[in-house]
């Protein structure tokens, strides 16, 4: 059809149902990309979650580490005491 003819009723109804089944087609892509967008969102979520508990646990990691080497000092000053106390018996 050349520009500025007109159609008829059955090339609008063509046109139409051409256009109703695109627009169908859009629709059923935004859905999908709406269901593909929140999934994103909740795994954005999940990772933030995990990248919080990993810091958390780092940092008990490292009080246990202190408390460890606080711990392995004193075994040492009672394993001397122990060794001084023999050593004059």
């Amino acid at each position: 059809m050349k520009e500025g003819e007109i159609m008829d009723g059955t090339e609008v109804a063509v046109k139409l149902e051409a256009h109703e089944h695109e627009i169908d087609s859009l629709k059923h892509r935004i859905k999908d990309l709406e269901v593909q967008n929140k999934t994103i969102q909740e795994n954005a979520i999940s990772v933030t979650k995990m990248a919080v508990s990993m810091d958390n646990i780092s940092g008990e990691l490292g009080e246990h580490k202190k408390r460890l080497e606080m711990l392995e000092r004193i075994h040492w000053v009672i394993f001397l005491k122990i060794l001084m106390k023999q050593a004059r018996l």
